[in-house]
């Protein structure tokens, strides 16, 4: 109604493609790569609604959720209900106009950690039980973020009152236990044979389009001895994998000069 709307980056339209079968994906599947499968198949049994996906409504009802108990557990802790929502806005602005999965779930862990607090001052179970949904669901969107948000808020997470409370260490316990269980799901839902290739391509991956490997190859007495054009190189870090042996030989010289550097490493 009021602006066109588009993600932050184009994983989010990848997976959205991924769970509901169009564009680059012909079938629809809860596997989206990026985010646990416990979330693809959250987003895949969401209706459609008014020409919106179930990719996109649970998008933004984690961001409308996040947002609400932002405020309330702001307000609680004492900010005057305009100023609340002052911050909450300022904070969510973006999100909700340009959406993009690992800052919600950056979001849904900062409210858990808000519910935390809450429950360290006010010793309410609910906070507890908050603390428990919100971790969760930051962590099947997108748990490097989760751990990451975990990291910030140690100081939190080791005090005093909350290490000698039985309800806290039980909610860690099950909460602990739902992650694992989580992760476990998720890993068994890529052992299937026709994910074989997908787990192979997994690690050189992570370097081609994360860590720029093709700018180090480039170049290289290796590439060009392997026949690795520059073109070759574009395609691979801009996520073209359909070549198996392009990419096999991108693996071969990677593996080249990670010897040649392992052994300088060595002598120095």
């Amino acid at each position: 109604w009021l602006v066109t709307p588009y993600w932050m980056t184009n994983d989010d339209v990848g997976m959205s493609m991924r769970a509901h079968g169009y564009g680059a994906f012909e079938v629809g599947s809860a596997n989206l790569f990026f985010s646990n499968v416990l979330w693809g198949h959250f987003v895949r049994v969401l209706p459609e609604i008014g020409g919106i996906l179930g990719y996109s409504l649970a998008t933004h009802l984690v961001l409308a959720a996040t947002a609400g108990f932002s405020c309330y557990y702001l307000m609680r802790f004492g900010l005057r209900p305009l100023l609340a929502a002052g911050a909450v806005f300022i904070t969510f602005f973006l999100p909700f106009i340009a959406p993009q999965f690992t800052v919600n779930a950056g979001l849904s862990a900062l409210t858990a950690m808000l519910a935390l607090a809450a429950y360290a001052r006010d010793r309410h179970l609910a906070d507890l039980l908050l603390f428990i949904g919100f971790s969760f669901l930051a962590f099947i969107i997108r748990s490097h973020e989760f751990l990451l948000i975990c990291l910030v808020a140690v100081p939190l997470l080791m005090s005093k009152f909350l290490l000698k409370d039985k309800r806290f260490c039980l909610a860690v316990v099950v909460l602990g236990s739902a992650l694992m269980t989580a992760h476990y799901v998720d890993q068994r839902a890529y052992q299937a044979p026709e994910w074989q290739r997908f787990n192979d391509l997994q690690s050189i991956r992570v370097q081609l389009t994360d860590y720029g490997l093709a700018e180090k190859l480039r170049g290289t007495p290796e590439s060009m001895a392997a026949g690795l054009s520059e073109n070759d190189l574009d395609l691979v870090s801009e996520w073209f994998f359909a070549d198996a042996d392009l990419i096999s030989a991108v693996q071969s010289v990677e593996m080249q000069l990670s010897g040649t550097e392992a052994k300088q490493a060595w002598k120095l």
